[in-house]
């Protein structure tokens, strides 16, 4: 790193249920840590199970207490950058007017799609659904009760956003918008974020220590072995995520196929496994088996030992880690054809498929397996995807091109697939002063 180290606060509002972006904020610190930059976390706890949602929903509109104890966070380390990945709802968009008292530079990660849409997912009646995009208000949203069932909750997200918009919140107080994929980039620009702050930034996979996750044995010989694996999911057991389609695929393709593994769980565990009764279970061509969750090290080994990792979510997605994991350990992946999915699994890597087709799954997964050639070349290509710009190294460089306000066509290189634009100009900060120890109760960590 020739440019001088930079003091990042990674601020990450928790979820009641841990998921992919948690393990995002975590890498991307061992990340940023490893290349040499001082790295703080202000982790802020989920609200207890139970919650109101009225109550939920209006703490997300504004949070001043958050605000200020993030502001106090910011100073005291004598941050350049404040790094937002998720701020609902216990952070709110309070925190980004702390980060332009405090002077830093300010940067918001938007791994999903509330800013365009109160759920989030933009997902619903068992499909994607786009009916709020681009509305002043998203009146749909509130009809739907689209916000954890509640239509009072729904329009106090749907009046966050159109009053954050309206009075430019977002414009004035973050100074760069980081999305996970050109789609979603695109989706989020018809709702009003900038393009020309707008950059492309996917997630990473890397060791714990911050470095990249070690090369699979690409020998002919060791493919070969690898194609005779189990397919496998890797997921939360809930609709959007179409893991019903897999049951019904398995089902048509019996014994051609590969046995299915199923690593996660979820609310529709025990339905999905009602629905899998009638199919083999174990390591028989055509079986199924539930293994729940499982630690880090069984869900790495599973990867490299998988002949192909199935995603035949239902929804949009934003760049599940599944994928990235996939392609580090050389496995190819078959995905639905859907929203990032569509742009993130080229031919080159994988297959796409209709998300709702069990039969065109069946043949997806048979056709792959079944050419030897095909699926040697996609293993390697997987890994070399991941190489090019899923490791830590990258992610940092890319990182580090948002974080100084880099030219624009340096900005093009690291981020491609962003909108054009001119990068913003970096924001003056105070002087740093030495980090102190966090106070008792704290609810950050500073390392």
């Amino acid at each position: 790193m020739s440019a001088p180290a930079l003091t990042v606060v990674l601020a990450h509002a928790r979820y009641r249920t841990a998921g992919g972006e948690g393990g995002v904020v975590a890498r991307e610190a061992a990340a940023l840590r490893a290349a040499g930059h001082r790295v703080h976390t202000h982790l802020v706890p989920p609200l207890a199970d139970g919650a109101p949602a009225v109550a939920t929903a209006a703490r997300a509109v504004w949070n001043p207490a958050a605000a200020r104890e993030l502001e106090a966070h910011l100073r005291d380390v004598g941050a350049d950058v404040l790094h937002v990945h998720n701020e609902q709802p216990t952070l709110s968009p309070a925190v980004f007017a702390a980060g332009r008292r405090a002077g830093v530079r300010t940067v918001w990660t938007l791994h999903n799609y509330r800013y365009v849409c109160p759920a989030a997912t933009l997902y619903r009646d068992g499909g994607p659904c786009e009916a709020c995009v681009g509305l002043p208000f998203a009146v749909p949203a509130i009809v739907h009760a689209c916000y954890r069932g509640s239509r009072a909750a729904s329009a106090l997200v749907a009046g966050k956003q159109a009053l954050h918009r309206a009075l430019g919140t977002y414009a004035r107080t973050v100074d760069a918008f980081v999305v996970l994929t050109a789609f979603a980039g695109r989706t989020l620009a018809r709702g009003g974020l900038p393009p020309e702050r707008t950059w492309r930034v996917p997630n990473l996979v890397g060791t714990p220590g911050g470095g990249p996750v070690a090369a699979p044995d690409a020998s002919d010989a060791a493919l070969t072995r690898k194609r005779g694996g189990p397919a496998l999911f890797l997921g939360r057991l809930a609709e959007e995520k179409g893991v019903a389609t897999l049951l019904d695929a398995w089902r048509l393709g019996g014994a051609s196929l590969p046995p299915l593994r199923i690593l996660g769980d979820g609310p529709d565990r025990d339905a999905l496994a009602a629905a899998a009764a009638d199919l083999r279970a174990g390591d028989a061509p055509g079986g199924v088996t539930f293994a729940g969750r499982r630690p880090a090290a069984d869900v790495a080994r599973a990867l490299r030992t998988a002949s192909v990792v199935v995603v035949p979510s239902r929804w949009y997605e934003g760049f599940p880690l599944v994928l990235a994991e996939a392609f580090a350990a050389g496995t190819p992946v078959v995905a639905s054809d859907l929203g990032s999915l569509a742009e993130l699994v080229p031919d080159a890597v994988g297959a796409r498929v209709p998300a709702t087709d069990p039969a065109a799954w069946a043949a997806a997964v048979r056709d792959l397996l079944d050419d030897a050639p095909r699926y040697a070349a996609q293993a390697r290509a997987a890994r070399a995807a991941y190489e090019a710009d899923l490791t830590p190294a990258r992610h940092v460089a890319a990182l580090e091109a948002v974080y100084r306000g880099a030219s624009p066509a340096s900005r093009a290189d690291s981020t491609a697939g962003a909108p054009p634009g001119p990068a913003p100009h970096p924001t003056p900060r105070p002087p740093p002063r030495p980090p102190p120890n966090p106070p008792p109760g704290s609810n950050h960590d500073v390392s």
